[in-house]
């Protein structure tokens, strides 16, 4: 604000130079002066009006960017916007509300995570595969029959022409790793325990932690997983000598760099699946 209402009364001093006029420093006007108190008016006024602007612009590029029709953001919006158990205005992709409350509207969106990927059929024609999952709670999960089915009527009726769609709620890839660890025992014990007593497996517990932190359809990285558990203090070194995923009753393969889960999130299916060498080593850096 003192800044705006200093460039104003440079810019009304050298304008008043320039015309010829006597001079009028605003530096000399009195702190209750008439003309002092309608510079701070015109500067407040400029101010919110530009901050009003700023505002709006910002409104206006997210809708678009959100909005976009026929772009795969789109579509996963729509799916998004899907409420279980209630039905369209007519001649509209808009849900009728009528009588609903904002609890009742927050409970009908089942749908929390969507991806939309474009792929080809074996004749070579593109469609959109659409990926969803819920909130469980603690977790991802897929959606139930009756809420899948709901979703893809509705994702049926709002979708532009000609476009084939195939709307999925598929249960996690499973993951089976072997890791070896190498832990400070002043601060871990054999068992991935820490000492002090405030967390049991500590290595363990961030190692599965990291899968949920991923994005929904995000690209699984091995080397991103060990900086992640690399951070856990007591951890001196984390090396992986064995990942390997599959989705449903398809074999597992070795994954050597990165992954994009074809349901969209991992998870270890049984604690089997996860085995942790641990060798104590004390602190190299």
């Amino acid at each position: 604000m003192d800044e705006l209402i200093t460039t104003y009364n440079q810019a009304y001093v050298t304008e008043r130079a320039e015309a010829g006029l006597t001079a009028d420093d605003p530096a000399s006007w009195s702190r209750v002066s008439r003309k002092g108190l309608f510079r701070a008016v015109q500067c407040i006024l400029a101010l919110t009006v530009e901050t009003i602007f700023d505002i709006f612009k910002t409104d206006v590029d997210a809708k678009l960017r959100e909005l976009k029709p026929h772009s795969p953001r789109w579509y996963a919006n729509k799916a998004l916007a899907y409420q279980h158990g209630f039905t369209l205005l007519p001649d509209s992709d808009q849900f009728d509300n009528t009588d609903a409350t904002e609890s009742d509207i927050t409970a009908s969106k089942v749908v929390k995570y969507a991806a939309v990927v474009e792929q080809e059929n074996g004749y070579g024609r593109v469609f959109l595969r659409i990926k969803l999952a819920k909130d469980s709670g603690s977790d991802l999960t897929q959606l139930s029959e009756p809420e899948l089915g709901g979703v893809t009527a509705y994702l049926g009726r709002v979708k532009d022409a000609g476009v084939k769609l195939l709307v999925q709620s598929l249960p996690a890839d499973s993951i089976k790793m072997k890791w070896r660890i190498y832990y400070d025992p002043l601060v871990l014990d054999a068992n991935g325990n820490r000492l002090d007593g405030t967390q049991n497996e500590a290595d363990k517990t961030a190692i599965k932690a990291y899968l949920k932190k991923l994005p929904f359809n995000g690209i699984y990285v091995t080397q991103y997983h060990i900086d992640d558990v690399q951070l856990v203090e007591g951890v001196v070194i984390a090396e992986v000598e064995l990942c390997q995923t599959k989705y449903g009753s398809l074999p597992f393969t070795s994954v050597n760099t990165k992954i994009t889960p074809d349901s969209g999130y991992l998870r270890f299916a049984d604690d089997a699946d996860l085995e942790i060498i641990r060798i104590p080593q004390s602190p190299i850096r």
